[in-house]
């Protein structure tokens, strides 16, 4: 009569399992369930057939496999959960000191984005492109905004840190979560395009993926590598070049469109190294502006990585938090992410989704 408990995952990762790892396990009951018994609480087979009501050959066979596929770790006849698993204890004290917070810094995030568009406009600069308009493109700025400034708010090293290898070419890592008394906000993922092959050259191709209102669902998970050079000659305006079929894939999808003369694409385009060149055409009175706002934003954003780091630090048993990498992805995970600054955006208003919205929000190319 065992009744078990959900749990849910984040993954971050540079390649999934060729059988589909870490999803293809994740997705299972008992398997979620034996990640809960086991973590931060070495158990025997005997043990964790009994606690879940399994008879023990069976779970000798499921305590075997998620030993291979690097999901539990076995010390003699003892296995325990070999990720970090947040509590709902420590999530929903993040989530109340979270709460008070992001409305300020969400306004602060907005003010910014806004202040850099005029000031851009006043002296002629399109810093993302010609492609979207301002109300489309806010959904990425945003969210770039969001990431280049908790990077720069994090301690030096911080992102020196690279995900775990796995069985059947996998490299990823996860993070689970018990179920907590906290606001389901939906989360924003930020995916690239799927190469074959480790040789081949980087196309600087990302798009924020959405789960509110399900746009997410408006564009494939993850382009193709062939889609994505597809999609660079496009925006290089070399689409001559292109094979009608993937042309015609980049069509459905929306991420490019006909025109009179040709073709063009729908996305943000930003040029790598551009930010820093339209600072130099700014005047000191504006750059103080700008800079102002983003000192108050990192001020603010360390503060809710310090406490958010005291509450998760606490809350990982000793296997976990002694591990630097363990100990890693379970912070970057936590404290303020991008959902509660988006969230907080469309109830001010700032971000407006309808039916005039672009449906390829959030994906942009650097050049």
């Amino acid at each position: 009569s065992y009744n078990p408990e959900e749990i849910t995952f984040t993954n971050s990762c540079s390649a999934f399992g060729d059988k589909g790892q870490p999803w293809n396990v994740l997705t299972h009951m008992i398997y979620k369930n034996i990640f809960l018994e086991a973590y931060g609480n070495p158990s025997t087979a005997e043990e964790l057939s009994l606690e879940l009501g399994v008879a023990l050959p069976y779970m000798e066979d499921e305590l075997r496999y998620l030993v291979e596929q690097t999901m539990l770790v076995r010390n003699g006849n003892k296995y325990e959960t070999a990720f970090p698993i947040l509590s709902s204890q420590a999530q929903e004290k993040i989530w109340a000191y979270n709460d008070r917070m992001i409305p300020q810094l969400t306004g602060l995030f907005t003010k910014l984005i806004d202040n850099f568009i005029q000031i851009c406009e006043a002296h002629g600069i399109s810093c993302f492109g010609k492609y979207q308009t301002y109300e489309d493109a806010k959904w990425t700025l945003l969210m770039h905004a969001f990431d280049i400034l908790v990077f720069s708010a994090s301690p030096e090293g911080y992102y020196e840190k690279s995900y775990t290898k796995r069985p059947d070419g996998g490299c990823w890592d996860i993070v689970g979560y018990q179920k907590a008394d906290i606001p389901d906000i939906p989360w924003v993922g930020l995916h690239g395009c799927l190469k074959k092959r480790e040789d081949q050259p980087t196309v600087y191709f990302q798009q924020f993926k959405y789960k509110h209102d399900d746009i997410c669902m408006k564009t494939p998970e993850y382009l193709t590598y062939d889609e994505t050079l597809t999609l660079k000659a496009v925006v290089e305006g070399k689409w001559e070049a292109c094979e009608a079929y993937w042309m015609d894939r980049l069509l459905s999808y929306g991420y490019i469109i006909k025109t009179e003369t040709g073709y063009e694409p729908t996305i943000i385009v930003f040029k790598e190294g551009a930010r820093e060149k339209y600072l130099e055409s700014f005047t000191d009175e504006e750059k103080k502006s700008l800079m102002g706002t983003a000192t108050e934003i990192k001020k603010m954003l360390r503060e809710v990585m310090d406490f958010s780091s005291k509450i998760i630090v606490k809350d990982l048993p000793d296997s976990i938090a002694s591990n630097e990498n363990l100990r890693f992805f379970a912070l970057q995970k936590n404290g303020v992410d991008r959902r509660y600054v988006l969230e907080q955006a469309l109830k001010d208003g700032w971000l407006i989704y309808d039916d005039k919205t672009s449906p390829v929000i959030g994906a942009y190319m650097y050049l």
